[in-house]
């Protein structure tokens, strides 16, 4: 049974957008207008980002992994580790058609809140900006890992015990592609 998604009033948010597709930035513009969201920006690099980031504070971004200058990952892990700003700490949302699991790993270990792959709906689209905003998740300052928790669940037996389970998945075949559901699951959503 699908979940029911809470009806937020998302006028009042700045959303950043980072492909280097035009037309796929274009898609997330309109759907995020749909949800009645007015104050988007969108642009097509990591520095372009940077840039208008100096004069603007996104509240939420969303990036693609392949980005013309670069990783959409560096650019997630040197804005988690930019001391200087406060803006380290707002949530990513990744939008990618890279979906195997090391990519989805790779991605959280980066600092990302949130990973979906392409091509999306407006309905998961929509379901990833609710977890950002229905279930913020304590941002870590450690020597290995800077960005949001990545524990999701904290029953501490059910954690490792999960976190095995994927660990052993891992070793196994990290370049097989991965469904929407299968990526779900290993972020715990």
């Amino acid at each position: 049974m699908a979940r029911v998604l809470p009806n937020f009033n998302l006028s009042a948010l700045q959303f950043l957008c980072i492909d280097g597709d035009a037309a796929m930035r274009d898609t997330l513009v309109k759907v995020l207008r749909a949800f009645s969201a007015t104050q988007i920006a969108a642009v097509d690099s990591a520095k372009a980002a940077a840039d208008l980031m100096k004069t603007r504070s996104p509240d939420i971004i969303f990036c693609e992994w392949e980005l013309p200058d670069g990783k959409g990952t560096e650019f997630v892990r040197g804005l988690r580790r930019d001391r200087a700003t406060v803006q380290r700490m707002t949530p990513v949302i990744f939008v990618t058609a890279h979906t195997q699991q090391w990519h989805v790993t790779t991605a959280r270990d980066a600092g990302v809140n949130e990973y979906l792959a392409k091509p999306f709906s407006a309905q998961l689209i929509y379901s990833r900006i609710c977890a950002v905003l229905e279930r913020p998740r304590a941002f870590i300052d450690a020597t290995g890992f800077v960005g949001p928790d990545r524990r999701r669940k904290h029953d501490p037996y059910l954690v490792a015990k999960a976190r095995r389970s994927a660990d052993a998945a891992a070793s196994v075949d990290m370049s097989g592609v991965i469904s929407e559901d299968e990526i779900e699951a290993m972020l715990g959503l």
